[in-house]
């Protein structure tokens, strides 16, 4: 599923065409949350709009894999390259992941080659 999106978004790219988006995964992980509360199972895609930036993919996959590596969510796929299906993980309450630290709520290191 990655990677079937991806190569979709990789078509649509334009040499030179680099654009500064405000997406972490932070705010990602609280969507989704919010998408569990309201529903148990749902699908990975049916998380990202219609036409989603590479920073969007790349941030819910990241919020995925926090959720699941805190035992908020858990991810099934069926085969290789298949759809993946997000489901609540039982016993778990979203005020608890709130409460805790991610390592995706500190601020992005300083990029060394800008510092010219």
């Amino acid at each position: 599923t990655f990677n079937l999106i991806l190569r979709r978004l990789s078509e649509r790219i334009l040499p030179g065409d680099i654009r500064a988006e405000n997406v972490t995964v932070t705010d990602r992980m609280e969507f989704i949350l919010a998408r569990l509360q309201a529903e148990e199972r749902f699908t990975f895609t049916s998380l990202l709009p219609e036409q989603p930036t590479i920073m969007m993919l790349v941030a819910s996959f990241l919020a995925c894999l926090e959720l699941a590596r805190l035992g908020q969510l858990t991810l099934e796929q069926d085969d290789l390259f298949a759809e993946i299906y997000c489901q609540k993980a039982l016993a778990t309450s979203a005020a608890a992941l709130m409460d805790s630290e991610s390592e995706f709520d500190a601020p992005p290191a300083e990029d060394p080659a800008s510092e010219t």
